[in-house]
């Protein structure tokens, strides 16, 4: 039986595990909260693969056999040995006498054991509730797992003409509200993609700045022709770097720190971008930002590669200065499952589902 306790001490969990969205790939992030007559005794979250499961890290806050604890978990707790041993061992191990989790895990590892079977035969109180806040939390996640593609979302800002631009002139004409969101959005994926000819005009950092601390991202970046040198800005910060490149150039003078990724391309679409999201998945991304310019928006969008589009519109106009936000035929909006429009102080945005 759901009950309102359950469901409160499952959201304090989901606000543990929001701690590590973005950091723990190729695992999912998760959150947990041990609780004892009604009060949270423990907290903890997979900070990155690797280190210590949120189930981990919340137990090591109280002593073995504690009696009358209730374990919560945002994910089914794992049963398989990675680079960590199971939680489930763990969880029996420490003396914990119930366990309730939001999403039953849909990875093939964890599907074929049962975790509720093991902790039962333990004699270990199970409970699965799947709260709507936890659903959306792990839709990458899940879309990754089930179809071995990344959820890929897409934001791009336009004037109230159409244009993201001045040809020549790196201008920024979105607010402090548009910045924070992008950044908050870069914070919290797995990495962020763009394109040389992105970097080359903007000369952009594609890192994440929030309340005056900076923070080195992931980043994929389609280079075709490798003009890419190494002495962008981008380049300065510590970070994984991947470079995917036409097959036909290969890198005279190396940069520091990246992988080079060679593939075919054509003629005049350039490299296929499914095989570079395709790359990304093996890599272990189930979450992307995409940043980059009109042609490759348009590209992902025809190719039916975008799960979410975001845009931001400015109250502006370039008039016939400005450069098109979108160089593609028409899209007809009305294929997508849901388009929502939010203020954002001067300027709007629009969140496209597809």
């Amino acid at each position: 039986m759901i009950i309102l306790q359950d469901e409160f001490y499952l959201l304090q969990a989901l606000e543990e595990a929001k701690k590590g969205r973005g950091f723990c790939s190729p695992n999912p992030a998760v959150g947990a909260v041990a609780v004892k007559n009604n009060k949270i005794i423990a907290k903890g979250y997979h900070h990155a693969a690797g280190l210590a499961h949120a189930e981990i890290e919340c137990m090591s806050q109280f002593p073995k056999n504690t009696p009358g604890v209730t374990l919560y978990i945002t994910l089914e707790p794992c049963n398989h040995f990675g680079k960590t041993p199971p939680c489930v061992n763990a969880i029996v191990e420490h003396g914990i006498q119930k366990v309730v989790y939001g999403l039953h895990d849909p990875n093939q590892l964890v599907r074929a054991l049962d975790s509720n079977e093991i902790l039962k035969m333990h004699q270990i109180e199970t409970c699965s509730i799947l709260l709507p806040e936890i659903e959306a939390f792990y839709q990458s996640y899940v879309y990754w797992t089930l179809h071995n593609k990344p959820w890929v979302t897409a934001k791009w800002a336009q004037t109230l003409d159409g244009k993201n631009g001045i040809e020549g002139d790196a201008i920024h004409f979105t607010n402090q509200e548009a910045f924070d969101f992008t950044h908050q959005n870069r914070y919290h994926t797995d990495i962020i993609l763009s394109t040389a000819q992105t970097i080359l005009n903007d000369n952009a950092q594609f890192n994440v700045r929030l309340q005056d601390k900076v923070y080195p991202k992931p980043l994929a970046i389609i280079d075709s022709q490798l003009r890419l040198t190494g002495q962008e800005v981008c380049f300065s910060q510590a970070r994984p770097v991947w470079i995917f490149h036409n097959h036909l150039y290969q890198p005279a003078n190396p940069i520091k720190n990246v992988q080079y990724i060679s593939l075919d391309s054509h003629p005049e679409h350039g490299l296929d971008l499914s095989l570079v999201l395709q790359c990304l998945a093996q890599i272990g991304f189930h979450d992307i930002w995409v940043e980059a310019g009109a042609k490759m928006m348009a590209q992902l969008h025809h190719q039916g590669l975008v799960n979410t589009s975001i845009i931001y519109v400015a109250p502006a106009v370039f008039g016939v200065n400005g450069m098109s936000a979108f160089q593609t035929p028409l899209i007809n909006f009305e294929n997508a499952k849901s388009i929502e429009w939010f203020p954002m102080g001067s300027n709007v945005r629009a969140k496209i589902n597809w």
